[in-house]
């Protein structure tokens, strides 16, 4: 594993802020932000676990919760905006901003990151920055992006779960919307969520496989979105 400098950040939007995790590997040569399902935690096991995997692939990884600050103080069924995915995608988009104010990060290519929930809004933010390097969305619901998914021009990876035949469908529909380099892998013996003993790491693992091949080459970062 190599060495990695962790520190907890503040995004401002508007009057308040939103909350990440930034791991950066020495050396760095690409930035994966990470938009996980509403409420999710950026320090959970399985984020946790996903940043690992990239830093020993020489990626920083930026754990978002897309949340504000007043939205985590409320219950999930009391803070609906948390699952906007227009509104999510902002934040993401104010994410990928940010970087271009850290100097360790500015000048790396970024790719997304997006599971569950998270899945959709990845998709929906690439639809808005084209030239984003690459994505990954895995499992969720990529139909709920509808005609944007034509405007993604990012190399995109649809991961799902092979036993999750309702989401395996709606990415096979969405695959072939899309007008990018796009692919779609299933887990095998997975189901949605990937509980399953080690589901979750072999879905990571293709995730992973997928950034190294497409920041290899990619250019410098995006310029900021409109």
């Amino acid at each position: 594993m190599p060495r990695v400098l962790t520190r907890n950040i503040s995004i401002a939007i508007g009057e308040n802020t939103f909350q990440g995790v930034l791991h950066i590997p020495r050396a760095a040569r690409g930035v994966i932000l990470l938009a996980g399902a509403s409420g999710s935690d950026p320090k959970s096991p399985q984020s946790s676990y996903l940043a690992e995997r990239l830093a020993v692939s020489g990626l920083a990884a930026l754990l978002l919760d897309l949340r504000t600050t007043d939205e985590t103080a409320l219950p999930e069924a009391d803070a609906p905006r948390s699952f906007d995915i227009a509104l999510r995608a902002d934040r993401l988009l104010t994410a990928t901003d940010w970087l271009a104010g850290n100097p360790a990060l500015a000048e790396l290519a970024i790719g997304y990151f997006g599971a569950n929930s998270g899945a959709t809004v990845v998709l929906a933010a690439a639809a808005r920055l084209p030239n984003i390097s690459a994505v990954v969305s895995c499992s969720g619901r990529p139909d709920l992006v509808g005609e944007a998914l034509s405007e993604i021009r990012a190399p995109t990876l649809l991961i799902v779960a092979a036993r999750d035949s309702e989401t395996l469908a709606f990415a096979e529909s969405a695959l072939m919307q899309m007008n990018c380099e796009a692919e779609l892998k299933s887990v095998p013996d997975a189901t949605s969520r990937f509980p399953e003993p080690g589901t979750w790491e072999q879905a990571v693992s293709v995730a992973v496989e997928w950034f190294e091949g497409h920041l290899s080459s990619a250019p410098k970062r995006p310029q900021p979105s409109a």
